[in-house]
């Protein structure tokens, strides 16, 4: 939902590669979302087999008690830290997670 959330109307395989998730994983959470109309699917414009995801009425709703509970964790989280460290955190994380992109199933882990 918080991808969603941040890009209305995104396609379901750039929630995949926003969250490097298998696309199958995406699709089934994504049908749950649809099955709680928690999420609006759409045509995208100019593309014939590509679907828009946006969050429904009752979709923002959800996401705002969440994300509102989240912002008050994070703070929580993050007390005792200087603003230094927290920027120095997001950039290690930044980096994991665009390493993690440049991964896939199949790689050799050896």
């Amino acid at each position: 939902m918080y991808i969603i959330a941040l890009h209305p109307k995104i396609s379901q395989s750039n929630v995949a590669y926003y969250l490097g998730m298998d696309k199958m994983a995406v699709s089934r959470a994504v049908r749950r979302l649809l099955k709680h109309k928690r999420v609006i699917r759409q045509p995208q414009s100019g593309k014939k087999r590509e679907m828009s995801l946006s969050l429904s009425a009752a979709g923002k709703q959800l996401y705002n008690v969440i994300a509102t509970a989240g912002a008050l964790r994070e703070e929580r989280l993050q007390k005792g830290f200087k603003p230094y460290e927290l920027e120095a955190m997001r950039d290690y994380l930044n980096r994991f997670h665009a390493n993690a992109r440049t991964m896939s199933e199949d790689d050799d882990l050896e």
